[in-house]
């Protein structure tokens, strides 16, 4: 029997943006096993393989104490898009939001098949 392997996408990178305005990354999770409705975790990369995590769309107290006023003002969000599908949302943009954003879904396979996570660089 063929078994599909789950497949998470970000846009193509480097993705360039200009300080003080809005920036939505999407990211889409395909193949998988599991609920229809899938969760979301972005996560702002490091050298050295550190990871900062920015928001979650199932776990409220999952952002870093340096990005929380920033979502609770709204200033960074998420929206979903579908079942399989969100999008990261800057309300404005900063000059320190450069870096290499990661997109990961949470697994509900049965089996570990595939890519659980996509990145993308923001410039």
């Amino acid at each position: 029997s063929f078994c599909e392997a789950r497949v998470v996408k970000v846009p193509v990178g480097p993705l360039v943006h200009v300080e003080g305005q809005a920036v939505s990354i999407r990211c889409d999770v395909s193949d998988y096993q599991g609920p229809r409705d899938q969760d979301f975790e972005w996560y702002l990369l490091f050298g050295d393989d550190k990871t900062l995590p920015l928001i979650s769309t199932f776990d409220d107290n999952f952002a870093d104490s340096s990005v929380r006023d920033r979502i609770k003002s709204g200033d960074i969000s998420y929206l979903k898009l579908g079942d399989a599908a969100v999008e990261l949302k800057f309300r404005k943009v900063r000059a320190t939001d450069s870096g290499v954003y990661r997109c990961s879904t949470p697994s509900t396979d049965s089996v570990i098949s595939g890519n659980y996570h996509a990145d993308v660089e923001l410039k």
